[in-house]
């Protein structure tokens, strides 16, 4: 079946989700829940092109943060092409005299772009 306008699909994945018009970033809390399936099936699909086992992007984990996720959709707006995850994490590091700091810097903390769109430059 053909996607609608203002509709997102996983590519080949079937996953129907309203698209709102010039929407290109979730936080948890503007994550309309017809997305959930999207972003769970795309956290899926990164986590097994690292080879891990529990993905680290899920439509529950960026509830419950303050992480936004950064969608990447073709043209006309019918297919998700991927994503990237960014967010504050606490850091332990040590500095060159030893001392061990912490800090909370901005990070990318996942992405993923679907095999079809992978190496073209």
């Amino acid at each position: 079946a053909m996607a609608r306008a203002n509709e997102a699909t996983a590519v080949g994945l079937g996953l129907p989700a309203p698209l709102p018009p010039g929407t290109s970033c979730w936080t948890g809390q503007s994550l309309d829940a017809a997305f959930h399936g999207m972003v769970d099936e795309m956290g899926a699909r990164s986590a097994q092109a690292q080879g891990i086992k529990n993905p680290f992007t899920s439509a529950s984990k960026l509830v419950e943060s303050d992480h936004r996720l950064h969608v990447v959709c073709d043209d006309d707006g019918t297919h998700v092409l991927g994503f990237i995850k960014v967010g504050t994490k606490h850091l332990y590091y040590y500095a060159k005299n030893g001392a061990m700091s912490e800090m909370d810097p901005l990070c990318v903390l996942d992405f993923y772009v679907h095999e079809s769109c992978q190496r073209r430059g």
